[in-house]
């Protein structure tokens, strides 16, 4: 494609994998820049499409996690409870579409919510946490007391979590299946982890915008009504 090409082979990273790059523009500030993309496998799960951005001007850094492969048929919904400080070390993908649940903070992330995220389960805590605190309402000598003692609250209990203070329950919900936490027993089940399939509804496939995907029959052709009517005649 035009504007897209291959990296030298110095630019390849450790496993060969061929890394691209293509022009890009910095959201920040609007400089030039180029944004350097590759795919690679997660073991047991799918392969994915890593892209980075770093602004040559503002050092503004961003990344993104897309999903390789075609969309799935079903949601996929991962629970894990996380007993030990090693599983804070698990590998996560966070896809845009996926939602997060932490049940024994009440935290709720809508889809959306942080992009798409490939860290550790602890990575994602920190960058929660790290969202938080820019929250002007909750910090600062302008807030209200009452919330500030409700958030340093929440902030305690999530940093106590993060740090494998307590044992706590994941909830990592993606209606297209994109999102995956690493199984440290794989390829033998994991006894902390339920994973489970579900049909999507309606309401989610409208919000992905799949209601209106044609999957039958796809390249072929729409026959005219009218069309359609007169060879009806014309074989009776």
């Amino acid at each position: 494609k035009e504007g897209v090409k291959k990296d030298d082979e110095d630019d390849d990273d450790d496993d060969g994998r061929e890394v691209m790059s293509f022009p890009g523009t910095c959201s920040m500030c609007f400089a030039d820049g180029e944004v350097k993309m590759i795919m690679t496998d997660i073991p047991y799960f799918k392969q994915i499409v890593l892209m980075a951005f770093n602004c040559p001007e503002c050092g503004y850094k961003t990344n993104e996690i897309k999903a390789g492969g075609a969309i799935s048929d079903k949601g996929r919904k991962v629970t894990l409870r996380i007993t030990t400080p090693e599983d804070l070390s698990r590998d996560i993908l966070k896809s845009e579409t996926a939602s997060v649940e932490v049940p024994e903070l009440e935290l709720e992330l809508a889809s959306g919510t942080l992009g798409g995220r490939f860290t550790t389960i602890e990575g994602l805590l920190t960058q929660i946490q790290d969202e938080l605190e820019k929250n002007p309402f909750v910090r600062g000598d302008s807030a209200d007391p009452a919330a500030r003692a409700t958030y340093d609250k929440f902030i305690g209990s999530l940093e106590r979590y993060r740090t494998g203070g307590a044992p706590f329950t994941l909830i990592l919900d993606d209606p297209v299946s994109n999102s995956h936490i690493q199984n440290l027993y794989a390829p033998d089940p994991d006894p902390n982890m339920i994973i489970e399939e579900y049909e999507r509804s309606f309401d989610q496939n409208e919000e992905l915008g799949l209601n209106d995907i044609k999957t039958e029959g796809y390249g072929e052709p729409e026959e005219d009504e009218d069309e359609g009517k007169g060879k009806e005649k014309a074989s009776s």
